[in-house]
C-alpha cells in the first residue's frame, strides 16, 4: 500500500502543504476539489477507434508517416508501444457523426470534426480512446492554428499505449510548450520507455 500525503512528505523531508483553508466561520474548506472524470460518448469513441485503426494501417505502410515519426526521434518500438499512427491527408466529418452537438462557425456554417494530416496520438484508457491529438504536418511557425490539434470531444490529459500488458505512460498535457512528441522523445531518451 502507498503512503499517505503527509507520510510521503515526511519520508521526502519536505513540508506538507495545507490542503484546506480555515473560513471566517472557523470551518475548513478544501483548496481544490477534483472534478468528476468524464469519458466521451460511445459514438465518439467508436469514431475515434475507427480513425486510429485506419491511421495505424497507414503508418505501417506509409514511408512518409514513418519518416515523420523517426525524424522526431521516435523509434519503431516506441511508435508501436504507444500506438502513434499516421493520417496521410486532411479530411473532415460532421460533428453529429461523432456524437457531438451541432455548432456553427463565425460565418454561420456547420462546424466539422477536422482530421488533419499528421502523426495521430490517441489517448487510451481502460474505457477506450478518450482523446485524439494530431501533430499537423502542414503546421508552420506562422500558422495561426496550433501544431497539435485535439479533435473536438477529446478529454484533456494523456495516456498512451495499445494495452496487451504493455506499459502505459500517463503524462500532464503540456500543449505546445514541449508537445506530446517532445515529451515522448524525452521519456525515451531518459530510458523511461
Amino acid at each position: 500500500m502507498g503512503l499517505s500525503y503527509p507520510d510521503s512528505c515526511q519520508a521526502l523531508q519536505v513540508p506538507a502543504k495545507h490542503m484546506s483553508v480555515v473560513t471566517s466561520q472557523g470551518s475548513r474548506q478544501p483548496l481544490w476539489t477534483p472534478k468528476p472524470a468524464r469519458i466521451p460518448s460511445e459514438i465518439w469513441q467508436g469514431c475515434a477507434h475507427a480513425f486510429a485503426a485506419d491511421c495505424a494501417e497507414s503508418i505501417a505502410s506509409n514511408h512518409v508517416g514513418m519518416a515523420s515519426a523517426t525524424k522526431r526521434g521516435l523509434t519503431q518500438e516506441t511508435i508501436e508501444r504507444l500506438g502513434i499512427d499516421w493520417n496521410p491527408s486532411d479530411h473532415q466529418d460532421s460533428r453529429e457523426s461523432w456524437g457531438l452537438a451541432p455548432e456553427l462557425n463565425e460565418k454561420g456554417n456547420a462546424k466539422k470534426v477536422k482530421l488533419p494530416a499528421g502523426l495521430v496520438i490517441p489517448t487510451r484508457r481502460r474505457a477506450g480512446i478518450t482523446a485524439v491529438k494530431v501533430h499537423r504536418t502542414a503546421w508552420t511557425p506562422d500558422d495561426l492554428m496550433s501544431k497539435y490539434m485535439a479533435l473536438p470531444g477529446s478529454v484533456p490529459g494523456m495516456a498512451f499505449g495499445r494495452g496487451n500488458g504493455l506499459p502505459v505512460v500517463i503524462g500532464k498535457d503540456v500543449g505546445d510548450m514541449l508537445g506530446e512528441l517532445g515529451m515522448i522523445r524525452s521519456w525515451v531518451e531518459a530510458g523511461l520507455l
